[in-house]
């Protein structure tokens, strides 16, 4: 998985396969392929350069979503909050949508950058690599939800994100 790495906030940086096998990889070499792939470290952005991480929730069905009125709450985030990471789960409706107002605002504010976080890796990360890449800016795999059962991964995945984020957006 040269294109998904395990969380980069105060986690240990390992990469896993889907069968919990550790890479064997130098920590050297691991610290390389962050800085090749991943421009965008969450943690830079929002301790040292002040900027802020938001993420999103919602339904898997968005019934009467107002894609204008999500666009400029995003936009009002980032020109008046300074969030300029935004991350989400890529699962449902909502999320679809969030990703299409983060991509719009990308080519309006430079900076911004859109992250997926996964539950646990998955053969589509390489499969639809090219994809996964002309939308987001980072693939990350928290190691907790990873490590977590399937049946309790994404809501590890969703703690993880909300303890990570400075602003949460939500659509029930």
């Amino acid at each position: 998985y040269p294109n998904a790495m395990a969380s980069l906030a105060s986690h240990d940086m390992t990469r896993k396969m889907q069968g919990k096998v550790i890479d064997p990889s130098p920590r050297e070499e691991r610290e390389k392929i962050l800085q090749d792939f991943w421009p965008h470290d969450i943690v830079y952005a929002s301790r040292i350069l002040k900027n802020k991480v938001c993420c999103a929730f919602g339904h898997r069905e968005a019934y009467g979503l107002d894609q204008g009125q999500l666009q400029v709450l995003l936009e009002r985030l980032i020109l008046t909050e300074r969030v300029s990471v935004f991350m989400t789960g890529a699962m449902g409706e909502f999320d679809k949508a969030f990703i299409d107002a983060v991509c719009l605002l990308k080519k309006k504010h430079r900076g911004i950058s859109l992250i997926w976080v996964k539950p646990s890796f998955s053969a589509s990360l390489n499969t639809d690599a090219a994809v996964y890449q002309g939308v987001f800016d980072e693939i990350i795999v928290p190691e907790e939800s990873d490590t977590a059962h399937f049946k309790a991964a994404i809501k590890v995945r969703n703690r993880w994100m909300v303890d990570h984020s400075d602003a949460v957006v939500a659509y029930v």
